[in-house]
């Protein structure tokens, strides 16, 4: 491979993988372009953390242009990839194109709905900062109500959370509602939001090697591995697979 400033490297995301090879490339002998929808880096493992209100999103967002500044060969582009022309090697953009004579990809993951995407209207993932804030005002809001609720079966339905997936933010995410019901509320939320049979048989399900869960959003329900079905009527569901 040509090593020359005029060797274009163009590179898709801004995310973890896209980041460390611009990062990789700042010394060489080529020409990098680094393409992302948008102009920051968003560090993941955390946003459980800002959906839970521990965190602002400007605590664990980075500009690109700021991370890159040492390299003298590259350049942040603010665009949309929308297709590839591998013949006149040109990535499309929603407003454009851009040569490369290499291409690196690096467009992350999405969540994965097993062929229903109708399920996401009612089980938002968590992968972007807008996703987080709009999880943190679903948490606080039903926290909040369930605050002011006296009636004890209105009140536990506003505190059952159903988290799908048993990886790192899955189980993060599930610990920081103990945390804020501690912290932030009333001892009887807690309670309530502790004592919760269907959040205990999910831990148990969670624990296991070969758990399955199947979410039914129209129908409104989870049927666990175990067998148990968990009423998703009055409960606020997230998809976390990693």
């Amino acid at each position: 491979m040509a090593t020359s400033r005029n060797h274009r490297i163009v590179i898709v995301g801004g995310g973890f993988g896209g980041l460390q090879a611009a990062l990789a490339l700042g010394r060489s002998p080529v020409s990098v372009t680094l393409v992302d929808r948008r102009n920051f880096h968003v560090f993941q493992p955390l946003l459980y953390q800002v959906a839970t209100g521990a965190l602002s999103p400007a605590n664990i967002a980075s500009p690109l242009r700021a991370l890159v500044r040492r390299n003298i060969n590259t350049r942040v582009v603010l665009a949309e990839a929308t297709g590839l022309d591998t013949e006149r090697k040109l990535l499309l953009l929603a407003d454009g194109a851009l040569p490369f004579d290499a291409l690196i990809v690096s467009t992350g993951s999405r969540h994965h709905y097993f062929g229903h995407p109708e399920w996401e209207a009612a089980a938002p993932g968590l992968k972007t900062i807008e996703d987080a804030t709009s999880m943190r005002r679903r948490i606080f809001s039903a926290f909040e109500a369930a605050e002011r609720e006296e009636d004890g079966g209105k009140r536990t339905a506003q505190l059952t959370f159903i988290v799908v997936g048993g990886g790192p933010t899955g189980v993060e995410l599930a610990g920081a509602f103990v945390e804020l019901a501690r912290e932030n509320y009333h001892l009887v939320c807690l309670k309530d939001a502790l004592d919760q049979a269907p959040i205990a048989a999910l831990r148990q399900v969670l624990q296991s090697a070969t758990w399955q869960a199947a979410l039914n959003a129209t129908a409104g329900y989870a049927a666990l591995r175990s067998g148990e079905v968990l009423s998703l009527s009055d409960t606020l569901p997230w998809w976390d697979f990693h």
